[in-house]
Protein backbone atom coordinates (compact mmCIF):
# COMPACT_ATOMS: atom_id res chain seq x y z
CA UNK A 1 0.00 0.00 0.00
CA UNK A 2 1.13 3.15 -0.70
CA UNK A 3 0.03 7.17 -0.03
CA UNK A 4 -1.39 8.96 -2.30
CA UNK A 5 -2.13 13.32 -2.44
CA UNK A 6 -5.24 14.49 -3.53
CA UNK A 7 -4.23 18.13 -4.62
CA UNK A 8 -7.82 18.89 -6.14
CA UNK A 9 -9.12 19.73 -2.70
CA UNK A 10 -7.84 21.94 -0.34
CA UNK A 11 -6.36 20.84 1.82
CA UNK A 12 -4.87 18.21 -0.17
CA UNK A 13 -5.48 14.72 1.30
CA UNK A 14 -3.33 12.16 1.65
CA UNK A 15 -5.24 9.00 0.32
CA UNK A 16 -4.31 5.22 0.66
CA UNK A 17 -3.52 3.58 -3.43
CA UNK A 18 -3.88 -0.43 -2.89
CA UNK A 19 -1.01 -2.36 -4.58
CA UNK A 20 0.21 -5.81 -4.46
CA UNK A 21 3.69 -6.26 -3.11
CA UNK A 22 4.89 -9.35 -3.34
CA UNK A 23 8.34 -9.63 -1.77
CA UNK A 24 10.79 -12.47 -3.21
CA UNK A 25 12.56 -14.81 -0.50
CA UNK A 26 16.23 -13.97 0.78
CA UNK A 27 17.76 -16.63 -1.77
CA UNK A 28 15.69 -15.47 -4.75
CA UNK A 29 16.38 -11.98 -3.77
CA UNK A 30 20.29 -12.03 -3.92
CA UNK A 31 19.82 -13.77 -7.01
CA UNK A 32 17.31 -11.55 -8.71
CA UNK A 33 19.86 -8.51 -7.46
CA UNK A 34 22.89 -10.25 -9.76
CA UNK A 35 20.72 -10.54 -12.43
CA UNK A 36 19.36 -7.14 -11.86
CA UNK A 37 22.87 -5.56 -11.84
CA UNK A 38 24.00 -7.04 -15.61
CA UNK A 39 20.71 -6.21 -17.20
CA UNK A 40 20.79 -2.95 -15.72
CA UNK A 41 24.18 -2.28 -17.81
CA UNK A 42 22.55 -3.85 -20.99
CA UNK A 43 19.35 -1.28 -20.66
CA UNK A 44 21.53 1.74 -19.85
CA UNK A 45 23.47 1.08 -22.77
CA UNK A 46 19.99 -0.10 -24.86
CA UNK A 47 19.03 3.21 -23.91
CA UNK A 48 21.60 5.05 -25.23
CA UNK A 49 21.61 3.64 -28.51
CA UNK A 50 18.19 4.75 -29.01
CA UNK A 51 18.65 8.30 -27.64
CA UNK A 52 16.40 7.57 -24.80
CA UNK A 53 18.26 8.01 -21.86
CA UNK A 54 16.71 11.74 -21.14
CA UNK A 55 13.38 10.08 -21.44
CA UNK A 56 12.77 7.07 -19.01
CA UNK A 57 13.18 7.93 -15.72
CA UNK A 58 11.43 5.33 -13.58
CA UNK A 59 13.50 2.65 -11.86
CA UNK A 60 16.68 3.66 -12.76
CA UNK A 61 19.66 4.62 -10.36
CA UNK A 62 21.83 7.23 -10.70
CA UNK A 63 19.99 9.40 -12.84
CA UNK A 64 18.76 12.13 -9.78
CA UNK A 65 15.14 12.00 -7.84
CA UNK A 66 12.13 13.00 -8.68
CA UNK A 67 11.55 16.50 -7.88
CA UNK A 68 14.32 17.80 -10.64
CA UNK A 69 12.43 16.39 -13.05
CA UNK A 70 9.41 17.43 -12.00
CA UNK A 71 10.66 20.89 -12.50
CA UNK A 72 12.19 20.24 -15.53
CA UNK A 73 9.02 18.97 -16.58
CA UNK A 74 7.09 22.00 -15.77
CA UNK A 75 9.80 24.35 -17.02
CA UNK A 76 9.46 22.51 -20.33
CA UNK A 77 5.82 23.24 -20.45
CA UNK A 78 6.27 27.15 -19.75
CA UNK A 79 8.60 27.42 -22.11
CA UNK A 80 5.98 25.73 -24.97
CA UNK A 81 3.41 27.77 -24.23
CA UNK A 82 0.23 26.38 -25.84
CA UNK A 83 1.12 22.54 -25.66
CA UNK A 84 -0.70 19.24 -24.46
CA UNK A 85 0.57 17.25 -21.33
CA UNK A 86 -0.81 13.77 -21.13
CA UNK A 87 -0.74 11.82 -17.98
CA UNK A 88 -1.50 8.86 -17.02
CA UNK A 89 -1.85 6.34 -14.02
CA UNK A 90 -2.11 2.82 -14.95
CA UNK A 91 -3.78 0.66 -12.47
CA UNK A 92 -2.34 -2.78 -12.09
CA UNK A 93 0.53 -2.20 -14.49
CA UNK A 94 2.71 -4.72 -13.31
CA UNK A 95 -0.31 -7.23 -12.70
CA UNK A 96 -0.68 -7.32 -16.40
CA UNK A 97 2.48 -6.85 -18.26
CA UNK A 98 1.90 -9.64 -20.99
CA UNK A 99 4.89 -12.15 -20.91
CA UNK A 100 5.69 -12.65 -24.33
CA UNK A 101 6.32 -8.71 -24.76
CA UNK A 102 8.72 -8.92 -21.47
CA UNK A 103 10.62 -12.38 -23.22
CA UNK A 104 11.11 -10.44 -26.50
CA UNK A 105 12.02 -7.22 -25.02
CA UNK A 106 14.38 -8.96 -22.74
CA UNK A 107 16.16 -10.60 -25.83
CA UNK A 108 16.38 -6.75 -27.50
CA UNK A 109 18.32 -5.67 -24.43
CA UNK A 110 20.37 -8.47 -24.01
CA UNK A 111 21.47 -8.64 -27.61
CA UNK A 112 20.56 -11.92 -28.12
CA UNK A 113 17.94 -13.90 -30.52
CA UNK A 114 16.99 -16.07 -27.64
CA UNK A 115 17.25 -16.02 -23.76
CA UNK A 116 20.32 -18.13 -22.65
CA UNK A 117 19.49 -20.80 -20.44
CA UNK A 118 19.92 -19.26 -16.61
CA UNK A 119 17.61 -15.88 -18.17
CA UNK A 120 15.57 -18.30 -19.18
CA UNK A 121 15.36 -20.07 -16.13
CA UNK A 122 15.27 -16.27 -14.54
CA UNK A 123 12.21 -15.00 -17.19
CA UNK A 124 9.92 -17.93 -15.66
CA UNK A 125 10.90 -17.66 -11.62
CA UNK A 126 9.77 -14.03 -12.20
CA UNK A 127 6.36 -14.70 -14.33
CA UNK A 128 5.46 -18.11 -13.78
CA UNK A 129 5.37 -16.46 -9.92
CA UNK A 130 4.62 -18.42 -6.04
CA UNK A 131 3.31 -16.46 -3.61
CA UNK A 132 1.68 -16.98 -0.20
CA UNK A 133 -1.19 -14.27 1.01
CA UNK A 134 -0.17 -12.44 4.62
CA UNK A 135 -4.08 -12.56 5.97
CA UNK A 136 -3.94 -16.41 5.13
CA UNK A 137 -0.75 -17.26 6.61
CA UNK A 138 -1.36 -14.72 9.53
CA UNK A 139 -4.46 -17.36 9.79
CA UNK A 140 -2.24 -20.19 10.31
CA UNK A 141 0.71 -18.81 12.20
CA UNK A 142 0.01 -15.73 13.95
CA UNK A 143 1.69 -12.59 14.27
CA UNK A 144 4.22 -12.86 11.56
CA UNK A 145 7.70 -11.17 12.98
CA UNK A 146 11.61 -12.04 12.24
CA UNK A 147 13.26 -13.00 9.36
CA UNK A 148 12.39 -16.05 9.63
CA UNK A 149 9.18 -16.76 9.78
CA UNK A 150 8.64 -20.39 10.61
CA UNK A 151 10.87 -23.32 10.88
CA UNK A 152 11.39 -26.03 7.54
CA UNK A 153 9.01 -28.59 9.26
CA UNK A 154 6.61 -25.95 9.95
CA UNK A 155 7.05 -24.73 6.41
CA UNK A 156 5.97 -27.95 4.56
CA UNK A 157 3.13 -28.57 6.82
CA UNK A 158 1.46 -25.46 7.29
CA UNK A 159 3.42 -23.24 4.82
CA UNK A 160 3.36 -25.05 1.36
CA UNK A 161 -0.18 -25.86 0.95
CA UNK A 162 -0.89 -22.27 0.96
CA UNK A 163 1.47 -21.46 -1.51
CA UNK A 164 -0.58 -20.05 -5.39
CA UNK A 165 1.27 -19.74 -8.84
CA UNK A 166 0.81 -17.44 -11.34
CA UNK A 167 -0.42 -19.12 -13.83
CA UNK A 168 -1.39 -16.30 -16.32
CA UNK A 169 0.32 -15.34 -19.49
CA UNK A 170 0.78 -12.04 -18.42
CA UNK A 171 1.56 -10.30 -14.92
CA UNK A 172 4.95 -10.34 -12.60
CA UNK A 173 5.29 -9.30 -9.19
CA UNK A 174 6.19 -5.79 -7.80
CA UNK A 175 8.27 -6.31 -5.48
CA UNK A 176 11.10 -8.26 -6.53
CA UNK A 177 14.99 -6.53 -7.49
CA UNK A 178 14.46 -6.93 -11.35
CA UNK A 179 10.35 -5.53 -11.10
CA UNK A 180 11.22 -2.38 -11.98
CA UNK A 181 13.52 -3.23 -14.66
CA UNK A 182 11.49 -5.58 -16.27
CA UNK A 183 8.69 -3.21 -16.09
CA UNK A 184 10.67 -0.47 -18.55
CA UNK A 185 11.73 -3.16 -20.83
CA UNK A 186 8.11 -4.02 -21.29
CA UNK A 187 7.70 -0.65 -22.58
CA UNK A 188 11.22 -0.33 -24.79
CA UNK A 189 8.82 -0.37 -27.88
CA UNK A 190 6.40 2.34 -26.84
CA UNK A 191 9.75 4.28 -26.21
CA UNK A 192 10.99 4.30 -29.12
CA UNK A 193 7.87 5.77 -30.88
CA UNK A 194 9.78 8.65 -29.09
CA UNK A 195 12.65 8.83 -31.69
CA UNK A 196 9.61 9.13 -34.95
CA UNK A 197 8.44 12.21 -33.43
CA UNK A 198 9.18 15.40 -35.35
CA UNK A 199 12.15 17.16 -33.84
CA UNK A 200 9.77 19.93 -33.15
CA UNK A 201 7.79 17.94 -31.17
CA UNK A 202 10.58 16.82 -28.56
CA UNK A 203 11.67 18.63 -25.58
Amino acid sequence: MTRKIDFNVFPPIAKNKERQIRYASHTDSAIFSIYASELSDNYENYLKQLSLGDVVLAYRGGIGYNVPFAKSLFDEIRGRGACRVICLDISGFFDNIPHEIIKNNLCSVLGDRRLRDDWFKIFNRVTKYEYVLREPLKAKLGKLKGPRICEIETFRRVVRPLIQVNGNKYGIPQGTPLSGLLANISMVNFGELYTLLPRHFRP
